[in-house]
């Protein structure tokens, strides 16, 4: 008896039991194990064998829900969860925003008048790494301030043009 026969599988709610497993010679020589997976249909109930895939097609990837009968390719099952903007920014967003605001009032006076609100990016970093919101190491390459500068970007707190940065009045 195959190790895999027997493992189960969760996707979406629905539970696939793997019942059977074989070996296989691929056109290129390659032997693998493919597996068969038995599930009830989301809609009718009925028992649905879904198989003749990989290992690691069946613990990674999408699986057929429905049976051949009630077959709706690309229809959701059930209520589907979105992922939704979160309603408060995060902590280190709310500092990274306030240094930036600091930076553009301390600024005002030595810029002209076009430029007044834009900070360079590289002076709100240097700004963020002596204030201690983060590391110089987290500055570099797609790091946390890369990741919550992006998200700053999604939820309109800042503008990003060219090599400058500016925050944006929160509604």
């Amino acid at each position: 008896m195959h190790p895999v026969i027997g493992k189960t599988r969760i996707y979406r709610g629905q539970v696939y039991t793997c019942i059977d497993a074989f070996e296989h010679i691929t056109g290129d020589g390659r032997t693998v194990t493919l597996v068969k997976a038995e599930t009830k249909c989301s809609d009718c109930g009925e028992m649905l064998i879904v198989g003749d895939f990989t290992l690691s097609y069946f613990f990674r990837r999408r699986l057929n829900r429905r049976c051949h009968k009630c077959r709706r390719p690309g229809a959701p099952v059930g209520r589907v969860r979105r992922i939704g903007a979160l309603s408060q920014p995060w902590p280190v967003q709310q500092a990274m925003l306030r240094v930036l605001v600091e930076l553009a009032a301390e600024q005002d006076d030595k810029i002209s008048p076009k430029a007044r609100g834009w900070v360079r990016r590289r002076d709100w970093i240097r700004a963020l790494v002596e204030r201690g919101v983060f590391e110089k190491t987290d500055t570099l390459g797609k790091g946390p301030y890369y990741r919550a500068r992006i998200e700053m970007r999604r939820r309109k707190m800042i503008e990003v043009k060219g090599p400058a940065v500016r925050p944006l009045p929160l509604p």
